[in-house]
């Protein structure tokens, strides 16, 4: 029912190359991978929003998003205008709101071991995938995106375990949601 996202900025190349952020969303009950991607930004929400559109055009929509408390997916001020205050919550994001035009339901998780699954998962990348990195000799995001492609692939038929329950919970996209950029 749920998918977890997160990003981890590192030094993925190990000086060979540009600083980057790998962004990734995660099949809770599955664990399989199902977007990661390199980028030169930080953690932003173009970068989010790329990987949900992969997410959801190779998957469906997923019915809830466990993610962190990064200001790509919530307001972190304390400033609340008149409206908001009587609507009794603040403006979401523009990640938040292509999730509510989605229906994705946005479930903040309050530390990083609430996370657990995504977090242990980076712990691997940043160990495993940088050795494979440092053996492809990956100097550039597009090389280091081709090595992470193969990766995934591996990393999915390794360690992805079916969920216990068979149905699928992705949905697809619903026609004239507007999410058709």
């Amino acid at each position: 029912m749920m998918v977890q996202t997160d990003a981890s900025r590192e030094d993925w190349l190990e000086g060979r190359g540009p600083v980057m952020t790998l962004i990734g969303y995660q099949d809770d009950a599955s664990s399989e991978v199902l977007a990661a991607r390199f980028q030169l930004e930080g953690e932003d929400p173009i970068g989010y929003l790329r990987q949900l559109r992969v997410m959801v055009e190779g998957y469906g929509v997923r019915v809830g998003l466990y993610r962190d408390q990064h200001g790509t997916f919530q307001r972190n001020d304390k400033n609340w205008s008149v409206e908001e205050e009587l609507k009794g919550r603040q403006t979401p994001t523009q990640f938040g709101r292509v999730l509510e035009e989605l229906g994705i339901e946005s479930i903040r998780a309050l530390t990083p071991q609430g996370k657990g699954r995504i977090e242990r998962m980076w712990k691997t990348f940043q160990d495993r995938l940088k050795s494979e990195l440092r053996l492809a000799k990956a100097k550039t995001v597009e090389e280091a995106n081709e090595v992470l492609e193969r990766f995934v692939k591996n990393y999915n038929k390794r360690f992805a375990k079916p969920a216990k329950e068979t149905e699928s919970d992705f949905r697809k996209l619903e026609t004239g949601t507007g999410c058709s950029a």
